[in-house]
């Protein structure tokens, strides 16, 4: 926090990373001789239904981020924020976005 009269300020200044990772598999059977077996066995089904079939999908994403505080005799407050997210999900010619916002308040 810093301070010059009535003045008053503070900043708070940040990063975080993530990653996610999504792997999924789908298979099934019908046509059983028996229904002892259902999904414990799906290779005693007559039929593969549906077709097996699996997916593995990776997603990253980093962020940067700054909030500036600022406050007139604690009577004006003012809060500006400003986050970049470099993220896999943009698209492919544009990865990063930029998010700003603001805020003002008077407490009466």
């Amino acid at each position: 926090k810093y301070s010059i009269g009535a003045h008053s300020f503070t900043a708070l200044f940040g990063t975080t990373n993530q990653k996610d990772l999504l792997e999924s598999l789908t298979a099934g059977s019908k046509e059983y001789s028996t229904d002892q077996f259902l999904n414990n066995n799906l290779g005693a089904g007559g039929i593969s239904y549906p077709a097996p079939t699996s997916n593995k999908v990776e997603a990253k994403l980093s962020s940067y981020f700054g909030r500036l505080n600022y406050s007139y005799n604690d009577k004006l407050l003012a809060t500006f924020t400003l986050r970049d997210d470099i993220s896999s999900r943009f698209g492919p010619n544009n990865r990063h976005g930029l998010f700003p916002s603001g805020a003002l308040a008077y407490r009466f």
